[in-house]
């Protein structure tokens, strides 16, 4: 399993996909943090979780489509099956590189709230069990990838690549589950 999570977190970096996902959760991030708490010299994250959890919502895609594609996508799917790591070894590799760049994300969240300590107080133990909170969402996220989309949904995106097509099935799913709801 170690080798395969090295491995894959080798790929996220040598891809522009880590570069990206972070630039993109980052950015977004930081300009609701600038719009919600630096212009109003406020000390509550709450806006910064939420869109946390939104970010995730459409961007988590890009980081699981690629764990399995790339394998198919380069013919190495037969070497990986038959290397002398379990299925479950395989899977768990994956899953923990994915997760790992997607902590590398959310713990921008504790830059952000030494940012704000110089404005006022901070609620560090708010901050660290919503840290906490976004971590399992996105753990619980990247785990039922493949298992919240409808079955209709195809894994690839057009032209044979996996990352055209992630983020539009996700918007389109969760705009049916909201009309649902509502």
């Amino acid at each position: 399993m170690g080798a395969i999570y090295r491995r894959e977190i080798g790929a996220f970096f040598t891809s522009s996909i880590a570069y990206v996902f972070l630039a993109v959760f980052y950015s977004i991030t930081g300009f609701m943090l600038s719009m919600e708490n630096l212009a109003g010299g406020a000390t509550n994250l709450m806006t910064v979780f939420t869109t946390m959890f939104i970010i995730s919502i459409f961007m988590i895609p890009v980081l699981t489509m690629r764990l399995f594609s790339e394998e198919k996508k380069q013919r190495t799917e037969q070497g990986l099956l038959t290397a002398p790591v379990s299925l479950t070894g395989i899977v768990l590799g994956k899953y923990f590189a994915a997760l790992t760049i997607y902590v590398i994300a959310a713990a921008v969240v504790f830059f952000y709230g030494v940012l704000l300590s110089l404005f006022g107080t901070v609620a560090w133990m708010t901050l660290l069990s919503n840290f906490i909170a976004i971590v399992l969402v996105g753990a619980a996220f990247i785990g039922c990838r493949r298992h919240c989309l409808p079955a209709d949904v195809p894994a690839r995106g057009h032209a044979g690549e996996p990352y055209s097509g992630s983020v539009a099935p996700e918007a389109a799913h969760l705009s049916e589950l909201l009309h649902k709801i509502l």
